[in-house]
C-alpha cells in the first residue's frame, strides 16, 4: 500500500491533504498532512494530522504496515507555568481513559504535546480498509473536536 491509495481515498472523502518528507535520522520519510477542521473555527482553520507508515517495521509484519497518525498540540509544554502542566496532565489522563481510539501524551525529551494513533493497514487498498481508515480519520477528528477547545482553555492559548 502507498501513501498515494490514502491520499486519493482521503480527498475524495472531502478532507484537504497535502504531501510531505520528513527526515527521521538522515532517512527521507513521506508523509501526508490532513487538515482536521475545529466545529467553531473558521473554515480552514484548524489541526495539522500527519500521517506516515511507521518506518522500519516492515519485516516484522506479513501482508501489513503500521499507519501511525500523529498531531502536535504544543511544541513545547515547559514555556507553560507549573500549575498549567499539572491542570493539562489530569485532563489528559481523564481524556485518555474515555478515548474511542488513540491516547494524548508528552515526550519527555522535547516536552512535545500529542495526541497519537497507530492503524494497522493490510498491504493492499480495498473497499473495505478504505472504508475502515476513512472510519478511523473521522473518529480523530470526532475526538479533537471534544477535547482541543478543553486543551486549548487549560493553555489559554488560541490556534494561530
Amino acid at each position: 500500500m502507498e501513501l498515494k491509495e490514502i491520499e486519493g481515498a482521503l480527498i475524495a472523502e472531502g478532507f484537504e491533504v497535502r504531501s510531505n518528507t520528513i527526515d527521521i535520522e538522515g532517512i527521507a520519510v513521506p508523509t501526508l498532512t490532513v487538515l482536521i477542521e475545529l466545529e467553531g473555527k473558521e473554515k480552514k482553520q484548524g489541526i495539522d494530522l500527519e500521517l506516515m507508515f511507521v518506518p522500519g517495521i516492515d519485516d516484522q509484519l506479513e501482508g501489513c504496515h503500521i499507519l501511525q497518525c500523529f498531531i502536535v498540540l504544543a511544541d513545547s509544554i515547559d514555556s507553560y507555568a507549573p500549575e498549567k502542566r499539572e491542570e493539562l496532565a489530569a485532563a489528559l489522563s481523564a481524556f485518555n481513559m474515555n478515548l474511542p481510539l488513540g491516547a494524548y501524551g508528552v515526550l519527555d525529551q522535547d516536552q512535545l504535546f500529542y495526541y497519537k494513533h497507530m492503524i494497522m493497514m493490510p498491504s493492499e487498498m480495498n473497499e473495505a480498509t478504505k472504508a475502515s481508515l476513512i472510519q478511523s480519520i473521522w473518529m480523530v477528528c470526532f475526538v479533537q473536536n471534544q477535547c482541543y477547545p478543553i486543551i486549548e482553555t487549560i493553555l489559554d492559548k488560541e490556534m494561530a
